[in-house]
Order: structure tokens, then sequence, then C-alpha cells
């Protein structure tokens, strides 16, 4: 763990004072370019691949439980036009 400043700011060339663009630890201007700790940023990427995995099983999950229920309820009535067996998922195997 770095003891650097998580974040810093290259103040926007337009707003440029004499000396040029400067950094800071702080937002100065609304248009400041932030920039992050490449550490920090690997951390939030790898956060946000298993996030994204675990949503893949969830939506893959609820899908099979979706086929699964209408495939009884077809088994009830096989001429049915209820919202359930005409949505998106009615033909899914």
């Amino acid at each position: 763990m770095s003891d650097d400043h998580e974040r810093i700011y290259l103040q926007d060339v337009n707003n440029a004072g004499p000396e040029g663009r400067t950094w800071c630890y702080s937002r100065i201007d609304d248009v400041d370019t932030e920039y992050v700790r490449a550490d920090l940023f690997a951390t939030l990427e790898s956060e946000v691949e298993e996030l994204r995995q675990k949503v893949s099983h969830v939506e893959r999950d609820a899908k099979d439980a979706i086929v699964h229920i209408r495939k009884e309820h077809k088994q009830e009535s096989d001429d049915c036009h209820c919202e359930w067996c005409t949505s998106e998922f009615a033909y899914v195997d």
C-alpha cells in the first residue's frame, strides 16, 4: 500500500496560469483532469470483473428459473397466451 495520494489533478490547459499547467491534490476547476493511482485502478478493475461474473451467473440462473416455471405453466395449459408464455423467454429451452 502506498502513502501517495490516491488521486491528483492536472490543471486544464485553458485555466493554466503563467507557470503553466500544474498538478494539485485537489480539483481546482471542474475541468481539471483527474488521475487515479495505477494500483488502485487495477484493484477496481479486478473488482468490476468479479462483479460482472457474479451478475452473469445470476442472470443465467434467473433465465433458467423462468424457463422452468414457464414449462410447468405450459403443462397446465398448452394454449396459453398470458404474459408469462409470450415474453422473451417463452421459447428458451
